[in-house]
């Protein structure tokens, strides 16, 4: 059965002067799944206009997110599936304050495992209105070899922050923990067969052009996806982090 765990804040700032909030993470919602057509989560924000990020991992087979039941607009970033399962990055921006709004998931077929995460991100660029202007850089990576899942992105504006999610179709090693320079956000795995986590840089960049690494801990991991994005905050606001949770 599904599960939805609220993690602790991870980035507070207010900026008193201007009466606004830096970029932040406002809330992480997290549910795992096995043998599932959709997955769903109820979302509660403390600031309107905030972007709501997915991170999704499906463990294994042709299986993808169709479409999204729900009164907000979701747009996909990018998706990987070359290896089995796949990675997947979404969007949407909610101009009011959410509370316990359900955002769900439909996928092509039902899914062995997966896990399913949903980031609230304040003090995002608004200039574009929908949320795009709050995607920056994004990439994607695979190896079916047994190597390190990582995936690299070059940030665009400085004090960006950056997001990853990795999938294995044939290991449950995703579990293990993260690369330098990130915070684990969470990992779902399916017994000994497949796994997936999520993870997201442990500080902002300050400089627009760093090669910032979202990556596992784990050296031997085979058949895996990984994909990344830049989320960009308000142009003259930087970011501040008060440590990240489990």
């Amino acid at each position: 059965a599904s599960q939805s765990v609220t993690y602790a804040t991870l980035l507070v700032a207010v900026d008193d002067a201007h009466g606004t909030v830096p970029l932040a993470i406002d809330e992480v919602l997290n549910t795992g799944f096995t043998s599932a057509a959709s997955a769903s989560l109820a979302v509660t924000t403390n600031y309107p206009n905030e972007l709501l990020l997915a991170l999704v991992g499906l463990e294994t087979g042709a299986v993808n997110i169709s479409s999204f039941t729900d009164t907000l607009t979701w747009t996909n970033v990018t998706t990987i599936a070359t290896q089995g399962g796949d990675c997947e990055i979404w969007y949407a921006l909610a101009p009011t304050v959410l509370s316990n709004h359900t955002s769900k998931a439909n996928f092509s077929a039902s899914v062995t495992s997966g896990n399913f995460m949903i980031v609230g991100i304040s003090g995002i660029d608004l200039n574009s209105g929908s949320g795009s202007s709050a995607i920056g850089a994004f990439a994607t990576a695979n190896n079916a070899a047994s190597s390190t899942p990582s995936v690299s992105v070059t940030t665009t504006r400085n004090n960006s922050w950056v997001f990853g999610v990795g999938n294995s179709s044939n290991t449950n090693k995703l579990t293990s923990g993260v690369g330098s320079g990130q915070s684990f956000l969470h990992s779902h795995n399916n017994s000994t067969t497949s796994s997936c986590f999520m993870t997201t840089s442990s500080a902002a960049t300050p400089t627009s052009g760093t090669s910032v690494t979202m990556s596992s801990s784990s050296t031997t991991v085979t058949d895996w996806n990984m994909a990344a994005v830049e989320i960009l905050p308000s142009l003259g606001h930087g970011l501040s982090s008060s440590g990240a949770g489990n």
